[in-house]
């Protein structure tokens, strides 16, 4: 993970992002536009996958988000806000029993601060030594300063793949009340998100736990 994780950020400073990571591993790269005052536009996913999850899963919304910038600085494209890419840490199920580790924080959902600092994996070490060994001295000290404010962003695009073939086989038309059953979990649990988030959910051959 320590390797793919410099290899988002080298890609993040090719095009020119400040790049920055907070207090338990979330990484951002972010283009300025020309009015600081104004919140950013955030997009990206994560690139961590569960067994036989496929190829792309969040990977293709961290580096969609970071070849749009490219995209758009070829045409000479300036952002009045700034945009910001994210690669959360830890989405999936991790050693320490839960998922969503990196966006929970950002949200501060639901106590997940008071949950960090006393999980502990199989082996008895802590969330916060785990932490530590990998670089982030900051989580023992000062974990909270990873959650947001309301408002932290204008908005949030994703482009994320749920792969698996059974419900396209099956013809099943789940779309519309995934995409409402996703707009109440998010209004919710991340309002930093601000006026609106959109999640693509597309179809691909390959098998994912998720859609089985």
């Amino acid at each position: 993970m320590f390797f793919l994780c410099r290899y988002v950020k080298t890609l993040m400073t090719d095009v020119g992002l400040e790049v920055r990571e907070d207090a338990i591993g979330n990484i951002f790269g972010r283009w300025e536009g020309t009015d600081p005052s104004l919140p950013a536009v955030g997009s990206g996913s994560h690139t961590d996958a569960i067994p036989f999850s496929g190829k792309y899963d969040g990977v293709v919304g961290v580096l969609g988000a970071i070849q749009a910038i490219r995209a758009l600085q070829k045409v000479s494209f300036q952002p009045r806000r700034a945009i910001e890419v994210i690669m959360f840490t830890s989405e999936e199920p991790t050693r320490f029993g839960f998922g969503c580790l990196g966006s929970r924080a950002m949200a501060q959902s639901a106590n997940i601060f008071g949950t960090l600092q006393s999980a502990v994996d199989a082996e008895n070490v802590s969330f916060v030594e785990a932490a530590r060994r990998a670089g982030y001295t900051e989580a023992e000290h000062n974990i909270q300063s990873s959650g947001l404010k309301k408002g932290a962003y204008a908005s949030f695009v994703e482009l994320h793949i749920e792969q698996g073939p059974i419900l396209e086989k099956e013809g099943a038309d789940i779309h519309h009340l995934v995409f409402e059953m996703l707009m109440l979990h998010v209004m919710r649990n991340f309002p930093f998100f601000g006026y609106w988030y959109l999640k693509m959910f597309l179809s691909c051959l390959e098998n994912d736990t998720h859609g089985k």
